[in-house]
This record gives structure tokens, C-alpha cells and sequence, in this order.
């Protein structure tokens, strides 16, 4: 599979396809092309656990994503209490 009609497929599932309708468009296809399309399907579902569960037991490695915790600033505000 190219990289557009990767992108094209898992674009496509947009969360309109639970994991097992996932699991019945990938499990016929390539080793290669279930890598391709695992990879980028977790990159696009934001690292989705059920993706990297699908990952697992079809035997494909996931690349590794680079995350940046934006949001996540914890600030402490010390008020005292009337």
C-alpha cells in the first residue's frame, strides 16, 4: 500500500468501524501493510490502547511516538481560607 491509500483507509475508519470491524479490514492484509496501517491508524486515534491491543495480538511493532505533555502544568495557588 502507498502512504496515501494507508492514510485514506484508516482515515476512512474514523471511528465510524469499532475494533473488530478494525480487525476484519487488517488481518487478510501484508505483514507490511498491517504495519503501515496499525502505525499510522495509532498515530491518528491519538495513541488509542485498543489500536495498540489490535498491534499486540496481530504481532506488529508500533513505532515509537514522540508525545509532549501540553496541558498538563499543574499550578499551586496558596490562599488562605477566610
Amino acid at each position: 500500500m502507498t502512504e496515501k491509500e494507508v492514510m485514506e483507509e484508516v482515515e476512512m475508519w474514523n471511528w465510524n468501524l469499532n475494533i473488530f470491524e478494525i480487525y476484519d479490514s487488517v488481518r487478510y492484509e501484508s505483514e507490511g501493510d498491517q504495519a503501515k496501517l496499525l502505525n499510522y491508524a495509532f498515530k491518528f486515534f491519538n495513541q488509542d490502547s485498543m489500536i495498540g491491543d489490535l498491534a499486540y495480538h496481530l504481532d506488529v511493532e508500533l513505532e515509537k511516538v514522540e508525545t509532549t505533555d501540553y496541558g498538563r502544568v499543574v499550578a499551586k495557588i496558596e490562599k488562605e481560607l477566610p
